[in-house]
C-alpha cells in the first residue's frame, strides 16, 4: 500500500478476477403501474424498464479492505466499483490506516459487508444485504466470513432475521485494513437501482422473520422532521390536509424493525418526501399507492426502481425547492398542496 494518497485516488483500476452470473435478465411479470406529473413523465430516467437487470457475483484475491472509506485495493490500485457514493476529497485526505494480520485460514472466502453508503437504511437493503445474500447462496456457512464495519440495531436484526447472524465475522474499525486471500461481492455494490427477483425475495423473507403487530392505519405519510436536512417547509399544512383524508404521520426511524414492517406491511397508500424514509415501502404488499414528492432539483429514481420490483402503484410529483448554491439533496421543498390534493381525489381517498 502507498502512503501517498493523491497517487491512490488516481490510480484506479477496473474489476479482475473470477465472475461469474448470478441472475440472468427476465422480463418483469407485468408493467409497474407508475403515474409522474410534469417534469418527470419527459424525463428519460423515469420509466419501467422491461426486464430485469444482469447480476454477476465476482471474487478477488488478495484484496486490502480499508476501514476508513470501506473502499478495496488491489496491487495499490483502488477497484473502481468499489467507489460508490465516496466524495473524491476525502479519499484523497485519508489517512494510512493500520493493517491488521488475517485471523482466518487462508481457504476461508470473505464476503464483503462493507459500502461507504451501507449506514443509511435504503443503501443497506438494496446494496448490502443483497450482495451478501447472493455471495452466500451455495454455500458452506462454516467456509465463510463476512467483513462488516460496526453495525447498528437494525442491521443486526436484519441480519439474524436472514440467519446470517452466526456466520464468523470480521469488523473492521475507521483505523484499521486487512488484505483478504479472497474476497466476494456483487453487482448490487456497484448500483443501487437495481431490477432484480433477488431484493424482493429478501424483503419477503425480512417480513415473514417478525412478529407483525395490527397496524394503526393503512393510510401513512412519512415525515422528515426527525431528519436533518431536506426538510418540508409546508409540511403543518400538508399533515392538516392528509389528516381529513385518515392518514397517520410516521417517523420511520424512531421505530423499532419490527414496528417498521408492521407498520408498512398492510398500508394501502404511503405518501411522502423523496428520503429513506420512502424505503420502508419495500414491506407494502402488491398494489399499494405510493406517492413520492420529488425535490424538483433532485431527481431520484431510487424509489421507483423499488416500487418496481415490489409491484407497488407508484405517483411522483415535482415539489419546489429554493434556488441557491446549496447542494440540492439537502435542500428544503415546499409541496404544492394543490397537487395534492388533486392526488388524492384521483386515488379514491
Amino acid at each position: 500500500m502507498t502512503n501517498d494518497a493523491s497517487h491512490r485516488l488516481k490510480s484506479v483500476a477496473e474489476l479482475s478476477g473470477e465472475t461469474s452470473i448470478i441472475e440472468v435478465p427476465v422480463r418483469l411479470p407485468r408493467a409497474a403501474d407508475l403515474i409522474l406529473g410534469p417534469g418527470l413523465s419527459e424525463d428519460p430516467n423515469f420509466r419501467c424498464p422491461s426486464t430485469t437487470n444482469l447480476i454477476r457475483k465476482y471474487r478477488m484475491s488478495d484484496v486490502v479492505v480499508g476501514g476508513a472509506f470501506r473502499m478495496l485495493m488491489k496491487d495499490n490500485f483502488v477497484i473502481r466499483e468499489s467507489l460508490f457514493g465516496i466524495p473524491s476529497e476525502e479519499i484523497a485526505n485519508a489517512p494510512e490506516p493500520d493493517v491488521l494480520p488475517f485471523p482466518f485460514a487462508k481457504s476461508k472466502i470473505g464476503i464483503l459487508g462493507f459500502l461507504w453508503t451501507g449506514s443509511n437504511y435504503y443503501h443497506w437493503l438494496t446494496q448490502v444485504l443483497t450482495s451478501i445474500d447472493c455471495c452466500l447462496s451455495n454455500k458452506n456457512h462454516t467456509n465463510v466470513f463476512i467483513v462488516f464495519p460496526e453495525l447498528d440495531t437494525i442491521q443486526e436484526k436484519t441480519l439474524r432475521i436472514l440467519g446470517y447472524d452466526e456466520i464468523e465475522r470480521l469488523v473492521l474499525s475507521k483505523n484499521q485494513q486487512l488484505c483478504i486471500p479472497q474476497l466476494e461481492f456483487s453487482d448490487f455494490f456497484r448500483d443501487s437501482l437495481t431490477l432484480t427477483r433477488i431484493m424482493p425475495s429478501i424483503f419477503r423473507r425480512l417480513k415473514q422473520g417478525v412478529r407483525l403487530k395490527s397496524p394503526k392505519n393503512s393510510r401513512i405519510y412519512i415525515s422528515r422532521r426527525d431528519a436533518s436536512f431536506r426538510f418540508v417547509t409546508n409540511e403543518s399544512d400538508v399533515i392538516k390536509i392528509l389528516e381529513q383524508y385518515g392518514f397517520v404521520v410516521v417517523c420511520p426511524g424512531q421505530l423499532e424493525l419490527e414496528e417498521q414492517i408492521s407498520c408498512f406491511h398492510d398500508a394501502s397508500v404511503v405518501i411522502g418526501p423523496h428520503g429513506q424514509g420512502l424505503t420502508h415501502t419495500v414491506y407494502c404488499n402488491e398494489g399499494t399507492i405510493v406517492y413520492e414528492l420529488m425535490p424538483e432539483n433532485y431527481k431520484n429514481v431510487s424509489i421507483e426502481r423499488l416500487a418496481i420490483n415490489g409491484g407497488l402503484r407508484y405517483f411522483s410529483d415535482l415539489s419546489t425547492q429554493e434556488i441557491g448554491t446549496d447542494n440540492p439533496q439537502v435542500v428544503d421543498l415546499t409541496i404544492d398542496t394543490d397537487i395534492l390534493k388533486h392526488r388524492l381525489s384521483e386515488f379514491g381517498l
